[in-house]
C-alpha cells in the first residue's frame, strides 16, 4: 500500500497481475483493485526503474521504492508494460499512464529498432565495464548540460552532490510514498519544461559509450 507492487525486494513489475486487477475493476467495479493497479503503475513510472530521461523500463528494482534497478532493458518488459500502462489510462483516464506508454514506445523505436527490420531483444546493463554508467548522472553533468536549469531539474529528479549510486544519481520523480501514489504529478508547465530538458539529456547521453545491444529478433 505504500509503494505499490508485491513482495520483498527485488521487486518485479508483474504487468499481467496489474492487468488482472484492471479487468477485475472493469467487470465488477472493484475500486480496491483499481487503486492497487494505479498505485503500482504510478510508483513504477516515478521511480528509478523507469528511465526518466529516455523512456523504457529496466526489468526490476533492488529496493522497495522502485529506485535502484538492474540496468538491463528487455524488449518483453517494454511490450507488456506498454499494454499495462495503456489499459491503466483507459481505466482511469490518467494522462500520466498514457505519457508513460508513449515514452516506452519512443525508447523502443529509438534504441531497439533494427535497420533490417524487427526489434532487438535487449540492451546490456553494463557500459565500459560498469553497471549503470550509461543511465546514472552526477550533479556536475547536470550543470554542464542544463546550465541555469540544472538546480531545478536536479531537485525534481533527486540528483545530489554526493549521488546515490557509486557517486552518481539514479533519476526518479518520487521521493516518498505520497509522491509515488498521489494522483497529481507535475503541472502542465513543469512537465513541458522537464520534457525539453530531457531532450538535452538524451542528446548528451548519446555521446556516452552505449551498452551492448542484443540484435536477436524475437518474432513474437
Amino acid at each position: 500500500m505504500e509503494w505499490g507492487g508485491w513482495g520483498d525486494p527485488p521487486k518485479f513489475p508483474q504487468p499481467l497481475a496489474i492487468e488482472f486487477l484492471l479487468r477485475r475493476h472493469r467487470r465488477g467495479g472493484d475500486r480496491l483493485a483499481l487503486d492497487l493497479a494505479q498505485r503500482t503503475l504510478r510508483a513504477m513510472a516515478r521511480g528509478g526503474m523507469f528511465d526518466q530521461v529516455g523512456g523504457g523500463f529496466h526489468p526490476y528494482a533492488t529496493d522497495r521504492s522502485w529506485h535502484v534497478p538492474h540496468f538491463e532493458k528487455m524488449l518483453y518488459d517494454q511490450a507488456l508494460l506498454t499494454r499495462a500502462y495503456l489499459r491503466g489510462w483507459q481505466a482511469s483516464g490518467d494522462s500520466e499512464f498514457r505519457r508513460t506508454a508513449e515514452a516506452i514506445l519512443d525508447f523502443v523505436v529509438r534504441e531497439l529498432m533494427l535497420d533490417e527490420g524487427g526489434l532487438a531483444s535487449s540492451l546490456d546493463a553494463d557500459s565500459q565495464g560498469e553497471e549503470g554508467r550509461y543511465d546514472a548522472w552526477s550533479f556536475e553533468e547536470f550543470k554542464d548540460i542544463l546550465g541555469d536549469d540544472a538546480e531545478w531539474a536536479a531537485e525534481r529528479y533527486g540528483v545530489g552532490a554526493q549521488g546515490t549510486f557509486d557517486g552518481r544519481s539514479i533519476l526518479r520523480l518520487a521521493h516518498s510514498p505520497e509522491q509515488a501514489t498521489a494522483a497529481a504529478r507535475l503541472s502542465s508547465a513543469d512537465s513541458t519544461r522537464l520534457q525539453d530538458l530531457n531532450a538535452k539529456l538524451v542528446a548528451a547521453r548519446g555521446r556516452r559509450a552505449a551498452p551492448a545491444r542484443d540484435d536477436k529478433v524475437v518474432a513474437a
